[in-house]
């Protein structure tokens, strides 16, 4: 062992030389593949990877432009100096500066992911969902509210019926807010419906009315279906459609 030459033992550990060098590099930019999306910006990463791969190049391979490569001082044998090496060594430091500068990046990184991680942990679940099923009817409601939520809790909802056509009022707003309201059976239970009025360049007309149905409870990720009672609207009022509106409630 002792007995081999510079450019033997070079030669021996060559392929390892190489390899080592080759995993620094794909380390690298590994990592900067990695975190290049988040706070350092992406042009950073790129020039530093250039920089790694410009180094690796110059290191493991031949290049007319280059001096005192791997390739330079097996040809130097065991009379290379620390001046032969100088060259490989300038490499060298540069790639472990780089290396140091995306270990500072990424240090960044990470503290911003933990950062964000534990923004997360306090946001709230997603927004309550619910539709209607059933059909119109005449002297009571027949619509069925289907909800569900991330998390248990309060509830209300708002449906609303919706018309397309206009009622024939032929006046103005009040009076068609009349025309509404006058045509309601009040019976106890009846909805304290409201109106939306809208004109059409000729006469104003019912577009919209809605109604809220109170407070239920639902629980966290289990759909819930809960009867809409209401009544008092003749079949002139049956809508084109209908769909509801659910928000959380405090109390």
């Amino acid at each position: 062992m002792y007995g081999q030459s510079f450019k033997d033992r070079i030669a021996e550990h060559k392929g390892t030389i190489i390899k080592v060098v080759a995993v620094i590099g794909i380390a690298a930019i590994i990592s900067a593949v990695m975190v290049m999306a988040l706070a350092v910006g992406k042009d950073t990463y790129t020039k530093t990877i250039e920089r790694l791969e410009g180094g690796i190049t110059v290191v493991g391979s031949k290049a007319a432009d280059t001096e005192n490569d791997v390739d330079d001082i097996l040809a130097l044998g065991p009379l290379a100096t620390a001046a032969d090496l100088a060259g490989v060594t300038s490499q060298t430091v540069g790639l472990a500066a780089n290396l140091s500068a995306l270990e500072t990046r990424q240090d960044i990184d990470h503290a911003k992911i933990v950062e964000h991680g534990q923004t997360l942990t306090t946001l709230t679940g997603s927004p309550p969902e619910g539709y209607l099923t059933g059909t119109f009817a005449n002297s009571t409601g027949n619509y069925t509210l289907h909800a569900r939520c991330s998390e248990a809790g309060n509830f209300t909802a708002n449906v609303h019926l919706f018309y397309s056509r206009a009622f024939g009022f032929n006046g103005t707003y009040e009076e068609a807010q009349q025309y509404f309201y006058s045509g309601i059976n009040w019976t106890q239970g009846t909805p304290w419906y409201r109106t939306v009025i809208t004109y059409n360049s000729t006469d104003w007309h019912l577009s919209e009315l809605w109604w809220n149905i109170g407070v239920f409870a639902l629980t966290a990720n289990n759909e819930t279906t809960i009867p809409v009672v209401f009544g008092g609207l003749n079949a002139t009022y049956a809508p084109d459609f209908a769909y509801v509106d659910i928000w959380p409630v405090l109390q």
